[in-house]
């Protein structure tokens, strides 16, 4: 909840697990924050908890949060794995 802390935070972490969270409206944006936390403190792979069948343009509000925040990862630059139901 405080994205000024995190890249200290992830400071010397090679790999970073996301758990994904909700909150209605903010989850997104947390992500967000967690991803390009770990990209400024050099985190070089990510792994996200997220679900199947994300979809950024989903009207299901977790789905699309979900589907959001594999859009920011794709865009982030840095390696990543997603873990849903199907993957575990």
């Amino acid at each position: 909840s405080e994205p000024a802390a995190l890249t200290a935070a992830y400071a010397g972490a090679t790999r970073l697990l996301i758990i994904s969270t909700y909150v209605a409206g903010k989850s997104v944006e947390l992500h967000k924050a967690a991803i390009t936390a770990a990209w400024e403190a050099g985190v070089k792979h990510i792994v996200y908890t997220s679900t199947p069948n994300a979809d950024p343009d989903n009207s299901n509000p977790l789905l699309a949060d979900h589907g959001q925040t594999e859009v920011a990862l794709a865009a982030s630059g840095s390696l990543w794995h997603l873990m849903d139901s199907v993957t575990q």
